[in-house]
């Protein structure tokens, strides 16, 4: 008798590789530095300049799991999208 499928968690964490994990839907990925402190990469919002959106550091593996939670139910940061305009200089003489 075939198991059943468990439905997919959106907040489970897969490992990559040592210090190295993503969500199983691949937006959310968490990661270690060398110093053992754990940081939130989120794919689909982005920090006021733009870049992809970072959350840390965390003590743990364990309170980082915790902010993937949190990132999901009330994300930081903003939507991610295309960077707007620069703005365009005035031709034309200074007042």
């Amino acid at each position: 008798m075939a198991k059943k499928a468990k439905p997919a968690d959106p907040n489970r964490l897969v490992r990559d590789a040592p210090g190295s994990y993503h969500t199983e839907d691949g937006r959310l990925h968490v990661r270690s530095d060398a110093a053992g402190a754990w940081f939130l990469t989120d794919d689909e919002r982005t920090n006021e300049l733009g870049l992809e959106l970072v959350l840390g550091p965390f003590r743990s593996l364990a309170d980082a799991r915790e902010a993937v939670g949190h990132q999901r139910d009330d994300p930081a940061g903003q939507t991610a999208g295309p960077a707007p305009a620069p703005a365009r200089p005035r031709r034309g003489r200074a007042p």
